[in-house]
């Protein structure tokens, strides 16, 4: 479930600031099937090291098409 996005993340989801309060946008859905295995592998590096190094998926819309972006993350307290 995404929680929180600004504007620029909507906008490459193909989703408005309303689904996203409803709740009804999921990461998971988000994710190119291809790409899931990946997204993984970054969850578990965040988990285990506190951050991910960047990388590639494609984002599905809801139309269907794909939106490549390039994502990375660090937890603002690793030890959280």
């Amino acid at each position: 479930l995404v929680r929180e996005a600004n504007d620029v993340m909507l906008a490459l989801l193909g989703r408005t600031r309303a689904e996203l309060e409803a709740g009804e946008i999921r990461w998971l859905e988000a994710t190119a099937p291809e790409d899931r295995a990946r997204e993984g592998e970054a969850l578990e590096a965040l988990r285990r090291d506190g951050s991910c190094p960047p990388y590639e998926k494609r984002l599905v819309r809801p139309d269907g098409s794909r939106t490549p972006v390039l994502f990375g993350a660090a937890l603002a307290d690793p030890s959280a």
